[in-house]
């Protein structure tokens, strides 16, 4: 009998892949310098059943051939030595200035200039940071942290969003009527064959509203995230940073955001997030917010005397028996949302 080959796990596989492709960039880099390659043969990158993480970034970002290389090369002077070295050699220094834009358009294939403008994607979605230089194509390139990370198979929630976003779970118990809503939601979006429009909550149910929001991003193949909208930078610069990160976070781990939003007013730069997020946002409030964009709205109040009776069964199993006439009376005297009675 033939012994079948142990499956490699994704985050060998995919440090093989990084490790193979930092040797193509050596020998490149060795050859345009007239030095010998580091290795004779070039190891072909090893074949994975799911894509290596830098053939992820290439998908979900768009990158051309010469931006996935100036990628490598960034990350490959973070973690192997011998680029570093290289990169040195190669602009004659001993002051470690790091990758430059001219150095990967003078040492890297298929290079193009459009590479580094503002709109593609390398410098819209803060893949790279480009640092201060006399021109831009002498100023300093560093791989952004999260990416980095991503590239050697971590992928976590930006450091920079950690404290203020949350990750929501799909609820294992909602109001039937939550869940119709849940329904005409996910329909709704089904409906848009391109993009998302975004999807407004309206009422006094705060937890319902995130419940069936997690339903509905779940339906889209999304994990749900949420923010308080008072936890948002103000309009401006650093909301402009911040949605720029949470797009990128949301490309990256498929991500849907709510924004809680305590009233109306405290809208102003959740409207403003919303508005020009092309990503799946959920605006969450006890009254309407006034929007430009294509949204969709759905009412989200606690749940009636009756269902919250249910819930109440549901939640107490054999121990609600005969406790009937009690939970007639909590029902009718507390408004209380199914996040609360099964907590």
């Amino acid at each position: 009998m033939t012994k079948q080959k142990a499956k490699v796990p994704w985050t060998e596989a995919n440090q093989a892949f990084l490790v193979a492709e930092f040797a193509r960039l050596k020998n490149r880099f060795a050859s345009k310098i007239g030095k010998s390659p580091a290795s004779e043969k070039t190891e072909r990158p090893p074949k994975m059943e799911e894509p290596a993480a830098i053939e992820r970034l290439v998908e979900v970002f768009g990158l051309s051939s010469f931006e996935r290389d100036i990628l490598l090369l960034c990350a490959g002077y973070e973690m192997d030595s011998e680029i570093a070295a290289l990169c040195e050699e190669c602009q004659r220094t001993t002051q470690r200035p790091g990758i430059t834009f001219g150095l990967a358009m003078g040492m890297l294939a298929d290079s193009h200039w459009s590479a580094l403008t503002p709109s593609r994607p390398l410098r819209r979605y803060r893949l790279i940071e480009v640092g201060s230089g006399q021109s831009l194509t002498a100023a300093p390139l560093r791989i952004d942290e999260r990416i980095l990370h991503y590239l050697a198979g971590v992928n976590a929630l930006d450091s920079r969003l950690a404290p203020l976003i949350q990750s929501i779970a799909v609820p294992e118990w909602i109001v039937s009527e939550h869940q119709a809503v849940a329904s005409r939601a996910a329909a709704g979006l089904a409906a848009f064959a391109d993009g998302f429009p975004l999807i407004q909550f309206c009422g006094d149910d705060a937890s319902g509203q995130e419940d069936i929001a997690a339903i509905v991003a779940r339906s889209v193949g999304c994990q749900l995230f949420g923010i308080r909208a008072d936890e948002l930078p103000p309009s401006g610069q650093d909301l402009d940073q911040f949605a720029i990160l949470w797009e990128r976070e949301a490309l990256l781990l498929n991500g849907a955001l709510v924004i809680q939003c305590a009233f109306a007013g405290a809208g102003a730069s959740a409207r403003h997030l919303a508005e020009r997020s092309r990503t799946p946002v959920f605006l969450a409030s006890r009254e309407p917010i006034r929007l430009t964009r294509t949204f969709l709205r759905f009412d989200v109040n606690k749940p009636q005397p009756s269902e919250q009776k249910r819930l109440w069964q549901q939640a107490l199993g054999p121990a609600a028996v005969g406790l009937n006439g009690v939970l007639d009376d909590l029902a009718e005297q507390f408004r209380l949302s199914a996040r609360m009675i099964f907590a």
